[in-house]
């Protein structure tokens, strides 16, 4: 929790950019940096941290949790454990809002370009300048430090005012937008914030700001040179006279919380409106006491739900739910059960709450039917920023599909439909899922997506045949569904249906206990096949690292090669087993054969879709190279690190992540124990509420 707010304030992370325009990177190997990014993933985030006896030293921590450091000699590593005097930097910020770091013990400068990094420059230079690109999800909320108020949209008066106790609703919600080294801040209704004051339609010189931060803390420069401050008694958020930032002119990010309304089975709204600290459905409009805040608890993964007043819904005497707590406890906590358009609230007491007939709410249910249903609709994200494992989700540039992997985000509308939602892209096109799974931005007709808030910050997504979006990379699902394949029994099904017989006469077999030979062939070509899956894998790796136009058409002949030892090793299989049938037949009576029902079980499917998955890896990893030839090395960097990275629907236990590739492909997995989340705030995928997208956290 912040020291001044009620929402804990996010962690100052962000990526460094070099004036060639590349990332500042912490590799594992040797703990080394370079400036070899192309956009900002796990290895380029830093945190932020100051040093408590002087607030102008900071330390850079890596995502390894190891320190920046620099020697005499400017010499730069980051493998120190603790905040040693090496590690200590100063910030001189730029007017131009990038920074320039100076190390503290030997005043000399950090710059340089690709693996030549080093701190030894005795003044600043163009290669010593480092733009500052924020890490945490760019939806928050906006405390003014020297007011303790929250910023808020003023439709009716046309600006941000800087006067609200706490963040309540969509007004309350700030979007930061980044372009080229700027921050712009845009309102719930997609305007932006002038240096004047004035909300304007599009985003301009006088709508960009620059940051800086001073102990802790953001101020926002406009294009003469002056601080955003609240101005007057409902502190009207607009460019001062100052040319320093002091205490008026800072402010803190907070994380936004999923705000939202519930609707019982009477049709009415839940509400605190009646007092008494009573919780009743029993108002017809949404209001501020009909919204309420949800916090999920990290360890248990319950959710509260505060009112605007502070206090929490609590479970009371004779299983009555009322807003009496001040302080998360047990009785505050509910588990949510998520039943597609309606979801069902269970007390600590371990009842299901319901809606009584005069309204009022108690946890007193056994079981789930019609009164213990609500409808819940979340109010402050009218617009959906998603950010997942790997990236940002937006838009694929040559096609209809969905990216998941970029460091660069789309804005997506988010429309409530009865306990359901419709994503509508910019071009007014909305989200579906396609016959071949993949998630597609260019409907006609709206369909139908489900949202599920599972951890803090973080949300899961759900189409309408009940398939999770999730994010994975095609080239390891493929060999992992090989590798399930060959280790598993069910190649091959026999089931006996013997009347007046006791015994169990079925059976199903694998790869290695199939007639005598017969499997050969079958048993080396499959597990070759694995094994130069492996290695597909490290080259395609090391071709998207290296955005070799030719290494990665190396890799996709590869992967492509290593599909026909799979194919032919199937194909071999289902040949022998047909063979083995015939000869079954020839020795067993027609009589006993009725009774017989043979068939291919699903480990052969899982290796003929591990097949599919490897012709997808290799035929993408050709169009990739085909790119990274057309637009050249530099522009490939700029625009996307990975542009084959698809959301897709795909059923099946979604495999772990491990790694980066050159491709990566979202599916959707049945078991939503194992399904991947986006980034809310600050983390939904933070809805970070929150990087492609098959039927790719919105962070991080």
């Amino acid at each position: 929790m912040s020291a001044n707010g009620i929402n804990r304030a996010l962690k100052l992370q962000f990526g460094l950019i070099n004036f060639e325009s590349r990332y500042l990177t912490a590799e594992a190997f040797g703990f080394k940096v370079n400036a070899l990014g192309v956009s900002m993933k796990k290895k380029q985030i830093w945190t932020l941290e100051q040093d408590e006896q002087d607030g102008q030293v900071v330390f850079l921590r890596s995502h390894l949790g190891r320190y920046l450091a620099s020697d005499k000699d400017g010499k730069m590593t980051c493998g120190a454990e603790k905040q040693d005097p090496d590690c200590r930097f100063l910030i001189v910020p730029q007017s131009d809002g990038r920074w320039a770091l100076q190390s503290e013990p030997y005043l000399r400068y950090f710059g340089g370009s690709a693996e030549y990094l080093s701190c030894f420059a005795q003044v600043i230079g163009e290669q010593d300048l480092w733009a500052v690109h924020l890490a945490l999800h760019p939806q928050a909320s906006l405390l003014s430090v020297a007011r303790k108020r929250y910023a808020h949209l003023s439709a009716s008066d046309g600006e941000i005012s800087v006067d609200s106790n706490i963040p309540w609703g969509v007004d309350s919600l700030v979007t930061l937008v980044y372009l080229d080294g700027k921050y712009s801040l845009k309102t719930c209704d997609s305007r932006f914030l002038s240096n004047d004051g004035k909300l304007m339609k599009e985003n301009s010189n006088t709508t960009s700001f620059t940051l800086e931060l001073k102990s802790g803390k953001l101020a926002f420069k406009d294009c003469v040179g002056k601080y955003l401050t609240p101005v007057g008694p409902t502190g009207t958020l607009r460019s001062g006279r100052c040319s320093k930032p002091g205490k008026d002119e800072l402010f803190d990010l907070e994380e936004s919380h999923p705000q939202v309304v519930f609707q019982a089975a009477n049709k009415r709204f839940v509400s605190v409106k009646q007092g008494l600290n009573s919780l009743s459905a029993n108002q017809d409009v949404e209001t501020d006491m009909e919204t309420f805040q949800m916090e999920i608890d990290k360890e248990s993964k319950r959710s509260m739900f505060r009112t605007n007043g502070g206090t929490y819904w609590a479970l009371v005497t004779h299983g009555e739910i009322q807003s009496t707590a001040t302080e998360v406890d047990v009785n505050t906590m509910f588990d949510i059960e998520w039943r597609g358009e309606r979801l069902a609230l269970k007390a600590s007491n371990g009842k299901y709450v319901c809606t009584k007939k005069n309204g009022q709410l108690s946890a007193v249910s056994d079981t789930v039917g019609d009164d213990e249903l609500f409808v819940m609709k979340l109010i402050n994200r009218p617009m959906l920023i998603l950010f997942g494992e790997n990236g940002f989700v937006c838009h694929h540039k040559n096609s209809n599909t969905l990216n998941a992997n970029r460091s660069v985000y789309d804005i997506f509308s988010l429309i409530f439909n009865d306990g359901a939602y419709n994503i509508k892209s910019v071009n007014g096109k909305f989200w579906y899922v396609s016959s071949s799974g993949f998630v597609c931005s260019d409907g006609e007709k709206p369909e139908d997506f489900f949202l599920e808030f599972l951890e803090p910050g973080r949300v899961a997504i759900k189409s309408s045949d009940g398939k999770y979006l999730r994010g994975d990379q095609g080239g390891l699902l493929s060999f992992s569904l090989l590798a399930v394949a060959i280790g598993t029994d069910y190649w091959y099904i026999i089931d006996v249906n013997k009347p007046n017989c006791t015994d169990d006469l079925s059976s199903h077999s694998g790869l290695w206990r199939i007639i005598e030979g017969l499997h050969k062939v079958v048993v080396i070509m499959l597990p070759i096949s694995l094994v130069l899956l492996v290695f597909g894998w490290i080259f395609a790796l090391v071709s998207s690292l290296a955005y070799s136009p030719k290494l990665l058409a190396g890799s996709a002949s590869y992967v492509l090669f290593c599909s026909l030892f799979t194919l032919s090793g199937v194909s071999v299989y289902i040949k022998y087993s047909n063979l083995a049938m015939e000869e079954f037949q020839r020795v067993v009576s027609p009589e006993n054969l009725a009774h017989v029902d043979v068939s291919f079980g699903w480990s052969l499917a899982t290796a003929w879709l591990s097949f599919s998955l490897e012709v997808a890896t290799g035929l993408l990893l050709l169009l990739a190279a085909r790119i990274t030839q057309i637009k050249g090395r530099y522009d490939s960097g700029r625009s996307s690190n990975c542009p084959n990275s698809l959301l897709t629907h795909q059923p099946g236990t979604p495999p772990g992540h491990s790694g980066r590739a050159a491709q990566r492909a979202a599916e959707v997995s049945e078991d939503p124990s194992s399904k991947k989340t986006v980034e809310m705030d600050s983390q939904i995928y933070s809805i970070q509420p929150g990087r492609g997208v098959e039927h790719r956290e919105v962070e991080r």
